[in-house]
Order: structure tokens, then C-alpha cells, then sequence
């Protein structure tokens, strides 16, 4: 039986930027999570009304990855990479994002990110059981 994990997230971007979409497109290329099946997807919408900020989905169903701590914590690394990359080399002001990592079988993980200097946080809810869920603030 193979092992399967689930990708869904959203990046709002605060709507005074406009993003350059190729540079943004160069910067999910670089280590995007992927599977034996291949990669996530990364899309990225543009709101034309200035009402709201863009946003960028992230989704995947990647088979044969999450079996090891490593493995998603590497799924984690590179969201938060990206986040980094967005904020600090692309000048792109984040107003919230977050990224679910559904193990199958497992943990799902939940990274959280409010936008400005507000450090990501992680949270785990343990597979079956959400009240031992725990939270934890990355450095």
C-alpha cells in the first residue's frame, strides 16, 4: 500500500503589490515537494479589482512521501523558504498564509503564518485525536 500526503494551501498577498508572476513561478520551481507521482501544484490567481490582494494556491496529493519525520519536515523547510524568499527577495507583503500536510494514517500538520513579523507557527493534530494537538513557534 503506498503512502500518500495531501497538500493544501493559501498565500494572501496584501493588495498594494502586484506579484511578477515568473519571478513568483521561480521561486516554487526551486525544491517543490513531489512525489513518485510527481509535484504539487502551485497557482497563482491575480485580482484585478485592487478589493483584494492576490493569492497563491498550493495543492498535491504526493504518493510515496510522509513516511519519515524528515520528509514532511522537509515539505515544512520549503513552505516556509517560500515565505521567506516572497518577503525578503521579492518584497511581497504577505498578509496570511497557511499550508495543511495531511499524512495519510499519520499526524496532520498545519503551518500558520500571519504575515509581517509574526514568526510561522506549526501544528500538529494527531491522527484521530484533536485534543492532544500541540502548537509550536518557529524560530
Amino acid at each position: 500500500m503506498s503512502q500518500w500526503t495531501h497538500l493544501c494551501g493559501l498565500i494572501r498577498v496584501d493588495m498594494s503589490f502586484r506579484l511578477d508572476l515568473e519571478g513568483i513561478a521561480n521561486v516554487f520551481r526551486r525544491n517543490i515537494p513531489r512525489g513518485s507521482e510527481g509535484p504539487a501544484y502551485v497557482i497563482v490567481t491575480p485580482e484585478n479589482d485592487d478589493t483584494y490582494g492576490d493569492s497563491i494556491y498550493i495543492v498535491g496529493d504526493l504518493r510515496s512521501v510522509g513516511e519519515t519525520e524528515k520528509e514532511i519536515q522537509d515539505i515544512i523547510n520549503w513552505f516556509i523558504d517560500v515565505l521567506k524568499e516572497l518577503d525578503y527577495k521579492h518584497n511581497v507583503l504577505i498578509r496570511s498564509s497557511i499550508l495543511q500536510i495531511n499524512v495519510e494514517s499519520k499526524p496532520t500538520y498545519i503551518v500558520s503564518h500571519t504575515g509581517g513579523w509574526d514568526k510561522p507557527q506549526i501544528i500538529s493534530v494527531p491522527h484521530c485525536d484533536s485534543s492532544s494537538s500541540t502548537v509550536k513557534e518557529i524560530e
